[in-house]
């Protein structure tokens, strides 16, 4: 193969890899899930799931279109994004860090499963 042909396969496979399971705004080890609720229920959520991971808040921040939690923990620190996308629509974007792992995408996976427990349980 000449390596003029070896230049376009090589971009074709990096794409592949960019897919739908792929981390969301190029951060590898961060998941993402949209949730049907306003962004003021899934912060109380992503907070109370954070607590239960024994992880404090240690920065907020706020943007036009959303706001960015970042904690702390015994075992590394996550950094949580949430997007507005519509009154009743958030996407929660998290990032784990967990000490000599440099992301964690497990962790970042399970804090979103937790977030969505307890804005199911708020719900009852």
């Amino acid at each position: 193969m000449r390596p003029r042909t070896l230049i376009p396969l090589a971009c074709l496979a990096l794409a592949a890899c960019a897919g739908p399971g792929a981390p969301p705004h190029g951060a590898v080890g961060a998941a993402q899930k949209d949730f049907a609720a306003p962004m003021s229920r899934v912060r109380i959520a992503a907070v109370s799931a954070l607590g239960s991971r024994s992880m404090r808040i240690v920065a907020l921040g706020s943007a036009a279109d959303g706001e960015t939690i970042r904690a702390q923990g015994p075992g590394g620190s996550a950094e949580l994004r949430l997007e507005r996308k519509g009154h009743d629509a958030t996407r929660m974007i998290a990032t784990v860090n967990g000490g000599a792992k440099p992301a964690d995408r497990a962790a970042a996976d399970a804090l979103l499963a937790d977030t969505a427990r307890f804005l199911e349980s708020a719900a009852r």
